[in-house]
């Protein structure tokens, strides 16, 4: 019971911690940018396959265009700190998630079972 509930925590507290420090980045960059949280999620997603198809020309300009029009938003610094607290909890339930992941495959080695096994 103990073994299954950290086989569980492991991905599931990883995955809240990666979610979390993507909300972190947005609301620390949202001057920076017009996006909505959604918007913002493609334009990242856009971005990156420009560059990962060799458009790098086409990503930047892009990403210049945007920045021209993020300057309408003013920074309000409660906000950008948030965000880097917010970043810096994703970052520690992510940790907690990789000790709980460890923590399953120490407890297979010292069964002598491969994980998943029982």
């Amino acid at each position: 019971m103990i073994r299954a509930s950290i086989q569980i925590l492991g991905p599931a507290v990883t995955l809240a911690g990666v979610l979390l420090s993507i909300w972190g980045t947005f609301l620390l960059t949202r001057w920076y940018h017009p996006f909505d949280f959604r918007n913002f999620v493609k334009a990242a997603v856009h971005v990156t396959l420009l560059y990962i198809r060799g458009r790098s020309k086409e990503a930047n300009e892009y990403i210049e265009a945007a920045t021209k029009i993020g300057h309408l938003n003013e920074e309000r610094r409660a906000r950008s700190m948030a965000g880097l607290l917010v970043i810096f909890a994703g970052f520690l339930l992510q940790a907690i998630g990789a000790v709980c992941w460890g923590a399953d495959m120490a407890w297979g080695i010292l069964e002598k079972k491969p994980p998943g096994c029982g």
